[in-house]
């Protein structure tokens, strides 16, 4: 009976099956006939002058707008003070405890009493300090924390580089509490009211996609130049993830233990500061992780605005061309970062006993004394304060040697290698890109996001593009995206052999680890040393830098993705028969894929944020405006160049992430929201 059902089953099948090819064949015939129709009449509709170049007339001057209207609002008062004044004041309040630490560290103190000649008390030296973070480092975190903290104060010590590594540990002691602390309460106020999060969410998506620069342009209007401006960006920029991770991490406490709260009593913020905060601090390690690597990443831009430090040096190498000293002072801020990040991780998870044993006041003690004891040498012998001379070597030197030496051998090979991509690879996709037509781009990348996404991300990308062509910024802004989309598809092409290989071998996905770790925290400046160096300033240095910064990010996403589908699925594929080939190409590729997509546009995004640094070597679109407008003092003009920027990174995102979701199962889908 079961054979006869089967041979009448058999017919209907190959029928239906039949049937459905053809079904596919004509969909794919009328997808293949409309996008030629459509492709079509975009085409004739850029050879229309006024489709193809935004006309004059129509241009809003908004940048002029903004800088008006934020003269108009520093002439504001509040009382008998203005704006400006209270933002100053708020300037000397975030000042102080950045005072106190660095007359602790770096400048001592100077006091005078009753018109007495004044009395110095000199900062603690850099014997206690070493001492001290040792035994502290130790004490809380063991022998590997000890070592690597010894590790970066050996660095700092005998490359010169002790004074400005306080000036920059002083900074971020300062900004990291503070972006943490702010980025904590918002979280909080988001979970506890859907209102806030409703009206904060955009808010934050504005400020991760707004190019620094953007705030920099700002926050010299109200907060003017020097370190404590630098300070406030540091906060401002790297708040809203520790926001983001405090919203997800409270609703992701168990509802058990929300119940046991309740039941015993507690009140909405007993139950929130007692209870569910202390659950998720191992979920809020990952805004902490976020607050530190966005600050040190920072620390270099701040050192525009008069921002003190590594990050000083490093610009300051990149204006003379000592590139060699720059490098040095990179791998100094990118130790620093891990150091504070570890002994952040170690603090945060410490165990009660640890918190109330009994060897944490003799160990405060102990420091105490050295601190003291240091402060009294160096009063008593102010030589002593000072590291020898004689000890410290200068390897920025001998790089800027080495890196002379090299280009020279090698100048004629590299200049071929660079003329060659830029007349076969950037200069034609440049003019592709300024051959699109401003109507003809918007309609076709609205029908792009039209067919993955629906009609609300189709409006929403109109008027995103459509706002940066009535705001006169059109040219550069393909100048910009033809950089990143360029560069973004090299990195794709390089990184994903590499991720294939990593995702299918354990010995090299643990290279590749090590090696993306390394790239990964690297200060994004760093990128542009050795690119000067071989290849000078302009498009092909912008390009190279991107690349290199986006290598990383793009194949450890698809090593990751390749890795993450189940053994289930391979051994199917291996009782049907498959070969190793077509058990990658037909079960784990197609698998992975969606995963690889989002991957892929989170390195775009990153290339996004990347332009902010090639505009120092060279890159010439909105990201070019932005670092003009700090020169200028034209907060209007920086700011809507930004908000570009911002437009055509968020069109990006969130058409690739609605082509994510629409070859992903309804489970699994991604959200807008970042975590």
């Amino acid at each position: 009976m079961t054979n006869q059902l089967a041979e009448q089953a058999s017919p209907q099948n190959s029928v239906s099956a039949s049937q459905g090819r053809h079904v596919r064949r004509l969909r794919t015939l009328v997808i293949v006939g409309m996008s030629a129709i459509v492709l079509s009449l975009l085409m004739m509709l850029n050879q229309l002058e006024w489709a193809r170049v935004f006309p004059e007339g129509w241009t809003v001057d908004a940048g002029g707008y903004v800088t008006r209207f934020l003269g108009v609002v520093t002439g504001l008062s509040i009382g008998p003070w203005s704006i400006v004044e209270i933002s100053r004041a708020i300037a000397s309040v975030l000042s102080f405890p950045e005072q106190i630490l660095s007359g602790l560290l770096a400048e001592g103190f100077r006091f005078s009493a009753f018109g007495s000649d004044p009395v110095r008390i000199p900062a603690i030296p850099w014997f206690s300090v070493t001492l001290v973070f040792l035994i502290a480092s130790l004490r809380f975190g063991g022998p590997r924390l000890a070592l690597l903290v010894g590790v970066c104060l050996v660095y700092f010590l005998f490359t010169g580089l002790w004074e400005s590594a306080l000036r920059t540990l002083v900074t971020v002691m300062v900004a990291i509490p503070i972006g943490c602390g702010v980025g904590l309460l918002l979280g909080i106020l988001a979970y506890r009211h859907p209102t806030a999060e409703a009206i904060l969410e955009p808010i934050y998506d504005t400020m991760q996609t707004l190019p620094i620069f953007s705030y920099l342009v700002l926050i010299v209007v109200f907060f003017g130049f020097g370190p404590v401006a630098g300070l406030v960006a540091l906060v401002v920029y790297a708040m809203p993830p520790m926001a983001r991770v405090t919203t997800f991490a409270l609703r992701r406490t168990p509802r058990s233990i929300i119940e046991l709260a309740e039941i015993t009593g507690c009140t909405p913020r007993q139950r929130c500061w007692n209870v569910q905060v202390p659950a998720a601090r191992a979920t809020l390690l990952t805004g902490l992780n976020q607050v530190i690597m966005l600050t040190f990443s920072t620390v270099i831009i701040c050192a525009i605005i008069g921002g003190e430090g590594l990050g000083a040096e490093v610009l300051k190498g990149l204006k003379s061309m000592r590139l060699g000293g720059a490098l040095v002072a990179g791998v100094a801020i990118t130790l620093m970062a891990i150091a504070i990040d570890r002994a952040c991780r170690v603090w945060v998870m410490r165990r009660p006993e640890q918190i109330h044993g009994r060897g944490g006041m003799p160990t405060l003690a102990l420091c105490l004394g050295i601190l003291l004891l240091g402060v009294a040498v160096a009063w008593l012998f102010p030589q002593a304060a000072q590291f020898p001379s004689a000890l410290e070597f200068q390897p920025g030197k001998f790089l800027n040697q080495q890196l002379r030496i090299f280009n020279l051998a090698y100048q004629s090979e590299l200049s071929t290698f660079r003329d060659g991509m830029i007349s076969w690879l950037l200069r034609p996709a440049r003019e592709l890109f300024a051959s699109f037509g401003w109507l003809a781009s918007i309609l076709g990348m609205a029908g792009i996001a039209l067919a993955v996404g629906g009609r609300k991300l189709a409006v929403m990308v109109v008027i995103l593009l459509g706002v940066v062509a009535l705001f006169g910024l059109w040219p550069k802004a393909m100048l910009s995206l033809y950089l990143v989309m360029v560069s973004t598809l090299t990195a794709i092409v390089l990184g994903i052999p590499l991720g294939i290989v990593a995702g299918r071998n354990r010995k090299a996905h643990a290279v590749l680890e090590v090696f993306a770790d390394t790239l990964q925290t690297l200060p994004a400046f760093v990128y542009l040393i050795p690119v000067v160096v071989l290849f000078e300033v302009g498009d092909f240095a912008a390009f190279v830098a991107i690349v290199l910064f986006g290598l990383a990010p793009v194949s450890r996403y698809i090593a990751a993705s390749l890795q993450q589908v189940g053994g289930e699925y391979k051994e199917v594929a291996r009782m049907n028969g498959c070969t190793p080939l077509q058990e990658f190409f037909h079960v784990q590729l197609p698998l992975a894929f969606p995963q690889m997509l989002l991957g892929i546009n989170q390195t775009i995004m990153l290339s996004f944020g990347m332009l902010i640094v090639v505009a120092l070597v060279g890159a010439q679109g909105l990201e070019a405006e932005t670092l003009s407008a700090i020169g200028r003092v034209q907060p209007g003009q920086g700011l809507i160049a930004g908000l570009g920027i911002a437009a055509l990174a968020i069109s990006v995102d969130r058409t690739v992430r609605a082509a994510v979701n629409k070859l992903t199962p309804g489970e699994k889908r991604v959200s807008g929201k970042k975590a």
